[in-house]
């Protein structure tokens, strides 16, 4: 589980984590791995995801 701090994208809707609660920020980040969601750190365009694969995604 990856520790989210104020500023990271959250994991749930990707927007700008504004709470500097500690608590908060441990809860979120323990949900978000409860749920799986990826670390958004680590997604890239290149990660082998379908849509942004070598071939253009899904809008060919």
């Amino acid at each position: 589980m990856r520790i989210l701090n104020t500023g990271d994208p959250c994991p749930f809707c990707g927007q700008p984590i504004r709470t500097t609660d500690p608590a908060a920020l441990r809860l979120l980040a323990a949900v978000a791995d409860i749920a799986g969601f990826p670390d958004p750190k680590k997604e890239a365009p290149d990660d082998g995801n379908e849509i942004h694969g070598p071939r253009g995604g899904a809008s060919e």
